[in-house]
């Protein structure tokens, strides 16, 4: 029997809409949100391994696979920011 209290994808459209309207964003699903989410992390520094675990991820695979190409700008960006500090350029 189907649990009475568990959320169709319906609900889970209609509560994205309703949250977009209040936030007035433009429309975004959630899965669009997680990847923001995590973009911002990682941009902000996080190591992957934090960044991953937050939507409860086992281990960075996943989060490398769709998030990866940020994590390699921001190391770039990071070795970047050091060079002058280490004599390095």
């Amino acid at each position: 029997m189907r649990d009475p209290n568990a959320w169709t994808d319906y609900d889970q459209v209609f509560a994205m809409e309703k949250a977009v309207w209040a936030a007035g964003i433009a429309p975004v699903t959630f899965r669009e949100l997680r990847r923001r989410f995590a973009s911002g992390l990682i941009n902000a520094g996080v190591p992957l391994v934090f960044v991953a675990k937050q939507p409860g991820h086992a281990d960075t695979r996943t989060c490398e696979r769709h998030c990866g190409h940020i994590a390699r700008k921001e190391l770039a960006a990071s070795i970047e920011r050091l060079n002058p500090k280490l004599g390095l350029f």
